[in-house]
Order: C-alpha cells, then sequence, then structure tokens
C-alpha cells in the first residue's frame, strides 16, 4: 500500500508484526537471580578475623536474652563506635516504629546488659537488607 505523501511501498506482514522482538538476547528468564556481596564479604572478613570485635560478638550472641523478641527478631547489631552501638533494622516502617517508640526501652536494656563494660551513649538505628522480619 502506497501512501500520497510518502515514495516508499508499505507491506504488511502479519507474522513479524506478532509484538515481540524476534530474539532478545538479554532475555528476563535467562537472567541470573541477582545476590548481594555483602553476605560474601562479611564471611571473608570472619574467616580472615578482619575488623573482628569479640565484644560484639558476644552481644550480638545474647541479643534475644537482652531485647524483647519482637524487637531482637528484628534487629541486630553491626557496629561500636566512641559510645555508640550502630544496630541494624529489617525494613525502613520497623525502623521508624522503633525510632519513634522503642529506643529509649532498647537503649535501657542494652545498658543493663553490658552493665560497666562499655559506656552506651546511644544506639543508632540503621537500615538493614539482609535480614528478614
Amino acid at each position: 500500500m502506497k501512501t500520497d505523501d510518502s515514495p516508499f511501498e508499505y507491506v504488511y506482514d502479519p507474522d513479524a508484526a506478532s509484538g515481540y522482538l524476534p530474539w532478545d538476547r538479554d532475555a528476563p528468564e535467562g537472567r541470573r537471580q541477582y545476590t548481594t556481596l555483602a553476605p560474601a564479604i562479611e564471611t571473608i572478613l570472619k574467616r580472615l578475623k578482619i575488623d573482628a570485635v569479640p565484644w560484639l560478638d558476644a552481644l550480638a550472641a545474647r541479643w534475644p536474652q537482652i531485647l524483647p523478641p519482637g524487637i531482637a527478631a528484628c534487629t541486630r547489631p553491626v557496629k561500636w563506635e566512641t559510645g555508640t552501638l550502630y544496630v541494624e533494622v529489617a525494613g525502613s516502617a520497623k525502623l521508624f516504629e522503633l525510632r519513634r517508640f522503642k529506643q529509649r526501652e532498647m537503649e535501657q536494656a542494652v545498658r543493663d546488659a553490658i552493665g560497666g563494660e562499655r559506656d552506651l551513649r546511644h544506639i543508632h538505628l540503621i537500615p538493614g537488607n539482609r535480614l528478614q522480619i
């Protein structure tokens, strides 16, 4: 079929107009599942004992006994730096809830658990993407 303003003839081919690309080199079905590198790096660092903090590992082991089950299940201590304990929280909604309503309770529970071992000034809650709720 030829239009008046076009010098080219357009031929409709119903087989070619199926709506799909003829060949998709990077089809979604063939792609590998997305995984983060963080768990692998964490495993390697633990194996090589790089940046090991025995006190923090002991605290992480006692974490379910220190905090109420609902809080301990979605949090974990990850870092200690000059009086601040960094706690990873699964999910931003849970992070907001803990920061708004439970942070002081968490700080007091951790202070009671560590006693005079360390001077805890603050718990800093950070979003964590490796934890499952």
